[in-house]
């Protein structure tokens, strides 16, 4: 889920990588961009899945923000220009600093 177009993701991600997405949604593909939760939800409609095993990892405030108006576990991330305490302060459930720490916060989770 991005809040970019189509084109600009296509341009941004290498075909070969958007492959190993089941699935894709753009600023394009909802009425409400995030921080609605418009986008979330469609995905667990077609993926078929809940709240409970949904989680978004995002590295701003309004991913923190769609993650919640979604109902689904917070996960900030601080490569962008967000620190860790600044995504804490907006409400994430819990920060990391890279996406190879995503499998291990999800295990503890569990």
């Amino acid at each position: 889920m991005t809040n970019t177009t189509r084109p600009q993701l296509t341009c941004a991600f290498p075909p070969e990588l958007l492959k190993k997405f089941a699935l894709v949604l753009t600023y394009e593909d909802v009425k409400r961009p995030k921080p609605a939760p418009d986008a979330l939800l469609a995905v667990m409609k077609k993926l078929h899945i809940t709240e409970e095993e949904m989680c978004y990892v995002g590295d701003t405030p309004t991913d923190i923000y769609f993650a919640h108006n979604a109902n689904v576990l917070a996960i900030g991330i601080t490569t962008g220009d967000y620190s860790m305490q600044q995504l804490l302060d907006e409400g994430a459930d819990v920060v990391i600093e890279s996406l190879a720490d995503l499998g291990d916060v999800l295990k503890e989770l569990e």
